[in-house]
């Protein structure tokens, strides 16, 4: 693999990374908030 090909696969490999843990990060926000209301808010009796 010459240089080139090698920070290009590298630069690939990066940006799909951050990608998934981008939208598992957004998952993670838009299902996690609303259930710790929610059981916070039922914990409260």
């Amino acid at each position: 693999m010459q240089g080139q090909e090698l920070l290009q696969s590298l630069l690939q490999g990066t940006s799909e990374t951050f990608y998934m843990v981008s939208i598992s990060t957004l998952v993670a926000i838009v299902l996690g908030l609303p259930l710790g209301f929610l059981l916070v808010i039922w914990s409260l009796d």
